[in-house]
C-alpha cells in the first residue's frame, strides 16, 4: 500500500504522499526535484499513517477472517493432473 501511495497526481487526488511523478518510471531523485522546483510542485502535509489507515481498512473491511484451504507441493510441470487428483479430496464450495 505505501509503495502505490509514494508519488502521484495531488492536485487531483488526496491518496498520495508526494509530488506528482509518472508512475511507470522510476527517474532520478536530481531530475525529479529540479523538475518540481522548476514548476513549483511543493508536496502538501499529509497524514500518512491516517492515510495507509484508511487504505487498509478500505481493502480489508469485509473479508472472511480465515478460510479453510490446502496447500500442495509440486512440480508445476505437472501441477494440473495433480490438481485434478487432489480435487476429490477438498470440500465442495
Amino acid at each position: 500500500m505505501v509503495l502505490g501511495s509514494l508519488h502521484g497526481e495531488m492536485d487531483r487526488s488526496d491518496a498520495y504522499f508526494s509530488n506528482q511523478m509518472p508512475r511507470t518510471i522510476c527517474l532520478k531523485p536530481g531530475y525529479s526535484l529540479r523538475y518540481w522546483r522548476r514548476h513549483r510542485l511543493y508536496p502538501k502535509r499529509r497524514r500518512v499513517f491516517e492515510m495507509l489507515g484508511q487504505k487498509a481498512r478500505q481493502r480489508l473491511d469485509g473479508l472472511p477472517a480465515y478460510e479453510d484451504g490446502a496447500v500442495r507441493l509440486a512440480d508445476a510441470r505437472s501441477a494440473s493432473s495433480r490438481l485434478a487428483a487432489s480435487r476429490a479430496e477438498l470440500p465442495s464450495w
